[in-house]
């Protein structure tokens, strides 16, 4: 029988059933797969539960890793001095396999990154994600009594304007980055 053969306990069968607990399978679940009893899978967990136990923390850590690596979807800006970036590719061969070029007062200028986005050259040229920005035109009214309200369109703010009969409609653009105070 496969339970009784310690052999089977080996690294990637750990990770596999470490990686099965973290994605909430149940030991019977993770047994059908494996092809052992519930009882084996719980006496097994038992007998390699702090193996176990670190692989899951070495899972979790690696796939936030993997969340954290440069995507062609996305944008980025240099650490330093927030400079535009273009990416080419995120699968060149070693260490660096990033690929492209940030736009510096000069013109751009070719670089590599590794898969995290740290520069083979200058913690200044690091890749950060770029912040979102917020574009929009809001209208506020307000009055003499300190009273105001936001609206997101013209018609509802003179909507209101009317219902209240007195004060003013003010246009506010906003052009701003995400978590920004001004």
């Amino acid at each position: 029988m496969a339970h009784r053969n310690p052999r089977i306990w080996n690294e990637t069968f750990l990770r596999s059933f470490a990686k099965d607990l973290l994605d909430k399978k149940s030991y019977i679940e993770i047994g059908k797969k494996m092809n052992m009893s519930p009882k084996a899978m719980v006496c097994g967990y038992s007998k390699f539960r702090p193996q176990i136990e670190a692989l899951k923390n070495v899972l979790i850590i690696e796939e936030k890793a993997k969340e954290n690596e440069i995507k062609l979807d996305r944008e980025y800006v240099t650490k330093g001095a927030g400079f535009e970036t273009r990416i080419y590719a995120t699968d060149g061969i070693g260490n660096y396999c990033v690929h492209g070029a940030f736009h510096a007062a000069n013109g751009w200028i070719s670089t590599h990154w590794d898969k995290y986005g740290i520069n083979n050259n200058d913690d200044e040229f690091n890749l950060v994600l770029k912040t979102p920005k917020i574009c929009r035109t809001l209208y506020m009214w307000a009055n003499k009594m300190n009273d105001a309200a936001v609206f997101g369109s013209l018609e509802k703010a003179q909507s209101w304007l009317e219902s209240k009969g007195t004060g003013c409609i003010v246009t506010v653009n906003i052009d701003a980055e995400e978590g920004t105070v001004q």
